[in-house]
């Protein structure tokens, strides 16, 4: 009677550990009915409280069903609560009842007790367990942080909870099975080797889908800076511009009044005069801001940015040829903005005078640019991505990969080349248009 009241207690508890998780997800309601939550956890009990009456049922069927309702029951108390169902409430019911009971089972690993049967001492360590998991819930929830798990939890995706889940059961199973007395020990061995293999496997598929995620969050992030970069440089172009037209207009207001002087000057025979006066107007007006004439303003605007900021290093860009309008303009910032980082960054490691060549053009209706630097790096090989030569590597070296990304959507190719300390980064583009 005693270890029945400890479990019913303790299947109430894991029932208010899950509710408190649960509550974390933007995506369930913040106001809940009192009256819910006294029926959920009255539900929890009574499916407890008769968990034992199953064992009596003759039905195979019935007490299948009782089985199932039983292992479900935070789910359902869940759904009594928030009036919602969701893959990630699923999820983090299970996470936190296979955690709870790993940590149950790990307590037997020190203390023994008796895993074939509930046992006084088997459920007492369970409860504890939820208990503490239950302050900590408490805990956490009032703490500032609790806005940052909320966004992750919303943000993770969901085969990321499905394959957590998976890994939790593995685990709780290879635990259980390894602290369970089998009277066969050959069928034990054989649970243990399936269970190991198995979460082996789930463990690997998990690190792999992890991986997969930094590296396009990595890839994203890198989209999203030079997105920024491409912002900031054209605000910077139409400033320009906004001088220029400025400027412009100015010379248009003083315009017939400079060309009534000239005609004075003219009909007094002052040409002398005239001539100084025109060299005088000539230097009013607006000079030409950008440093490149590529055909695309974009391109004009990179390039120009990139030239102004690499003065001091002495490090010049050469362009030649044009660049059509028809090519997307994030696709060509993310190619010009990482070519000309990589190409100055290689470039400052050598002494003297550098120059960094950029060519576009058309051939055989193929667009071709490519991007020509002095480098010291002799480790490269022809046709393979460089690594980066920065220091903080998980931050860099990305740059060849997006490049590589955009040509592929264009159904071109790229070509690397490292010949005599002369780096040459060569695309081919092969559908876009010589005219916009």
């Amino acid at each position: 009677m005693m270890v029945a009241a400890i479990s019913v207690l303790s299947e109430l508890t894991m029932s208010l550990v899950v509710l408190y998780g649960i509550s974390m997800l933007d995506s369930v309601p913040k106001n809940i009915s009192r009256a819910n939550l006294i029926i959920s956890l009255a539900f929890v009990v009574l499916i407890s409280a008769c968990f034992n009456l199953m064992f009596g049922f003759q039905s195979i069927v019935l007490q299948s069903v009782f089985l199932i309702v039983y292992y479900l029951k935070f789910v359902t108390a869940a759904v009594i609560l928030y009036k919602a169902l969701n893959i990630k409430m699923i999820c983090i019911t299970f996470i936190l009842h296979s955690i709870c009971n790993i940590c149950k089972t790990s307590i037997s690993f020190v203390i023994p007790m008796e895993q074939n049967t509930a046992t006084y001492s088997s459920e007492l360590s369970l409860l504890a367990v939820r208990i503490i998991f239950w302050f900590l819930m408490v805990a956490f929830n009032k703490r500032k942080e609790k806005s940052y798990l909320n966004n992750i939890l919303e943000i993770l995706p969901n085969y990321t909870y499905i394959l957590v889940l998976i890994n939790l059961f593995l685990a709780d199973g290879l635990i259980e099975a390894s602290n369970y007395i089998f009277f066969d020990t050959s069928l034990k061995d054989t649970t243990v080797k399936v269970l190991a293999v198995s979460l082996s496997l789930c463990v690997f598929a998990t690190l792999v889908s992890l991986l997969f995620s930094v590296v396009s969050r990595k890839y994203f992030s890198d989209i999203n800076s030079i997105l920024e970069k491409q912002i900031q440089t054209q605000i910077s172009y139409y400033e320009e511009r906004e001088k220029t037209y400025t400027e412009i207009r100015r010379f248009k207001h003083d315009y017939t009044n400079h060309i009534n002087c000239i005609r004075s000057m003219l009909k007094a025979k002052r040409y002398d005069e005239v001539s100084e006066y025109l060299g005088n107007i000539t230097d009013l007006l607006p000079a030409n801001r950008f440093l490149f004439n590529t055909g695309n303003f974009i391109s004009d605007a990179i390039l120009s940015d990139k030239q102004n900021r690499i003065r001091e290093d002495n490090i010049i860009i050469q362009f030649d040829g044009t660049i059509p309008t028809s090519i997307n303009e994030t696709d060509l910032c993310i190619i010009l903005s990482n070519a000309i980082d990589n190409a100055v960054e290689a470039s400052r490691e050598i002494n003297g005078k550098k120059t960094i060549s950029v060519y576009g053009g058309f051939s055989h209706s193929y667009f071709i640019l490519t991007v020509t630097n002095p480098t010291n790096n002799t480790t490269i090989n022809n046709n393979a991505l460089p690594f980066t030569t920065k220091s903080n590597k998980s931050e860099h070296g990305f740059g060849l990969m997006n490049i590589k990304s955009v040509v592929d959507k264009y159904n071109g190719y790229m070509k690397v080349e490292n010949k005599d300390n002369v780096f040459t980064l060569s695309l081919t583009f092969n559908s876009i248009n010589v005219t916009s």
